[in-house]
């Protein structure tokens, strides 16, 4: 008899997760991409500077592309809750897939505001991981609870209509609400805000002896996207001078004195204005 209560104990335990495991993806939000913006670069390419062992010898301020902002406030109410979208916040075309892809009709465009990270997990559903494939930053984005506000500009006219909340927790159908028609004004490429831009970095001697090392940085309205692949390692000493690239810029290390742990860096040219984003890849050893 106890062996019996104990499996249906744990029959009725494993019912509630196959809920969520067997959940269609309901709206899974992709942006536009941002961009290195062309213009605003700290050094004048040619210039020389002297930068010392962690310190930032450029940077370039970074944008968002398809950007557009209101005309005038917005504010509605959705599942209860009061959200308000204010004409100065940035918003960014973007698509939506899953059951909420069918909100969208061929002539309309979707414009959200930049996701939110909400600081909770959810469990991600086998139907939900099938419609993404092993598209692990998907994933990441359904494991990792985000929410943003998205308007609908049904018609492309340039007027948005309509309004939802994006919650890739959410796995109810998304009804849109009606709000007051605001118009849309396209931005094209804008700067984005806050502390926003890609750096480089004077590493110092770093590692085995006689080695000096660069690194880029990219910060987002004062947070750093963290990826593995923007670490230059050279020699030092009589290996010097040497030109390093990265994102299309080139910079020439002209010369390392030990002493006060300081390097000559000539800025040969910025980087390169175009679309970047950080990509997950699974890797073997």
């Amino acid at each position: 008899m106890a062996g019996n209560r104990h499996r249906r104990l744990r029959a009725l335990l494993l019912v509630p997760l196959a809920v969520p495991l067997m959940a269609q993806l309901n709206v899974l939000v992709d942006e536009a991409r941002n961009v290195i913006l062309a213009d605003g670069g700290s050094v004048v390419p040619g210039a020389v500077v002297t930068a010392r062992k962690g310190e930032v010898f450029y940077r370039q301020p970074l944008g968002r592309s398809h950007a557009a902002a209101l005309e005038a406030d917005v504010s509605f109410s959705f599942l209860g809750q009061a959200v308000a979208i204010g004409k100065d916040e940035q918003l960014i075309q973007s698509s939506v897939s899953g059951m909420a892809a069918s909100l969208i009709r061929g002539g309309d465009k979707l414009y959200c505001t930049v996701a939110k990270p909400t600081g909770k997990k959810r469990v991600v559903g086998l139907s939900e991981i099938g419609a993404v494939g092993m598209d692990l930053d998907a994933i990441a984005k359904l494991r990792h609870i985000r929410t943003q506000s998205c308007l609908i500009d049904a018609g492309n006219d340039g007027t948005a209509d309509k309004a939802f909340v994006a919650d890739t927790s959410n796995r109810e159908p998304i009804t849109p609400v009606e709000i007051q028609p605001v118009p849309i004004r396209k931005l094209g490429i804008a700067r984005m805000p806050g502390e926003s831009e890609v750096r480089m970095i004077f590493d110092g001697q770093v590692g085995i002896i006689g080695n000096l090392s660069t690194h880029m940085q990219v910060v987002e309205e004062g947070k750093p996207l963290a990826f593995s692949n923007g670490q230059t390692l050279f020699r030092g000493g009589g290996a010097l001078p040497r030109t390093i690239e990265a994102f299309g810029a080139l910079f020439t290390i002209l010369s390392y004195d030990g002493k006060t742990k300081s390097a000559e860096i000539r800025i040969d040219r910025a980087f390169a204005p175009v679309e970047y984003g950080v990509r997950t890849e699974m890797r073997y050893r």
